[in-house]
């Protein structure tokens, strides 16, 4: 609505969040601190244009925005400033929507969200339990107090208000997908992978529901979901190769490529210890660019995902004549890297194969 009157609101100087101001400027009762003050909210305001009055009062603030436009002015400034990630510049303009309207339900769920990305828990609670208490089907503000429940650690309490959010409304995929994240950290596994699937299904492309799947089956115990999450993995990559997400999932498969590896042979496995010493003989004739090439190639290989475990599935390089199992590629990229850098992690255990395979090297005469 459009007012007739200027908008106005209070807040307490200790309130105020003087990380915003220069570091000069943040000793309240200063003259540098009122200054800094006036010229803040004076800044937060100019984009919408009208007329902007900071008056400091002992330990109170006044602001009064006589900007002759829609409240919705205000709070399309302050949402635009949340899609930046300007948190703490975005929060005193919903403060001020909040101070006029106490019920403005979205004023108080980006609030609370915002108290709540910054680590203000208490104050993010309350103000998305307002939220609530105004709409008390607002499946988003029940949904980001079941999380700002579970950062503070409250897990029984966050759990409730994501199943409510989900009766609320059962197609909001985050309500499910951070109940799966409450209920893993419970180590119930199985209502944890169904509220996540239930994500998947929801937000086919949302990388952190994939990846939350995946590491819930990966830890759950049971070896009949270690093929599931292997794929959920995978699939997880597959949303976006480039994020922080897709690397985790890379680790993941890696280990989960290496349980599968161990269960399935002794000690030392023999193929593997073979593929070492083959990679030994074959190095011996190529100078550390060429064997640099080719551990690098595969590295890069197993970014997409290499199957260790299945040895009907062969891969061709770039850098090296002929077709390679999964487990030999490893064996390669393992004996490269211990020839170029041997400090680096290869991602891969093979030290007992390679070791093994290097006293046979050493002791071939004709090697």
């Amino acid at each position: 609505m459009t007012r007739d009157e200027p908008l106005k609101f209070r807040i307490g100087t200790a309130d105020f969040d003087n990380g915003l101001l220069p570091e000069d400027s943040r000793e309240p009762g200063s003259e540098a601190f009122s200054d800094a003050v006036v010229a803040f909210y004076r800044n937060q305001f100019a984009p919408l244009g009208g007329d902007v009055d900071v008056q400091i009062d002992g330990d109170t603030i006044e602001v009064s925005w006589d900007g002759g436009q829609q409240d919705a002015s205000l709070i399309d400034r302050a949402l635009s400033l949340l899609q930046r990630g300007e948190l703490e510049q975005a929060v005193p303009l919903l403060q001020a929507l909040v101070a006029v309207e106490p019920h403005n339900v979205d004023a108080l769920y980006n609030l609370g969200m915002a108290f709540s990305d910054l680590g203000r828990l208490d104050e993010a609670r309350g103000h998305l339990q307002q939220a609530v208490d105004v709409q008390p089907d607002h499946s988003y503000a029940l949904t980001a107090l079941g999380v700002a429940c579970q950062r503070g650690g409250d897990n029984d309490e966050a759990r409730e208000w994501l199943e409510r959010s989900i009766r609320a409304d059962r197609s909001n995929g985050y309500a499910y997908r951070n109940l799966g994240a409450v209920l893993g950290t419970m180590s119930r596994w199985d209502k944890a992978a169904s509220a996540l699937r239930r994500a998947c299904e929801l937000m086919p492309q949302d990388q952190p529901s994939a990846f939350g799947l995946a590491e819930v089956l990966a830890k759950s115990g049971d070896p009949d979901l270690l093929g599931e999450a292997d794929r959920t993995y995978e699939r997880t990559i597959s949303i976006d190769p480039t994020s922080h997400i897709a690397e985790m999932a890379r680790e993941a498969r890696s280990r989960i490529a290496q349980a599968n590896f161990r269960q399935t042979g002794g000690e030392v496995r023999p193929d593997a210890l073979m593929y070492c010493l083959s990679a030994l003989q074959k190095f011996d004739r190529m100078s550390d660019s060429e064997v640099q090439a080719v551990a690098f190639e595969i590295a890069m290989l197993g970014r997409r995902g290499i199957d260790v475990n299945d040895p009907s599935i062969t891969y061709e390089l770039r850098a090296l004549p002929g077709s390679f199992t999964g487990l030999h590629l490893m064996s390669l990229m393992y004996v490269g890297f211990k020839r170029i850098a041997p400090e680096l992690d290869s991602g891969f255990d093979l030290k007992a194969e390679y070791e093994a395979a290097l006293q046979m090297h050493r002791s071939d005469p004709g090697s």
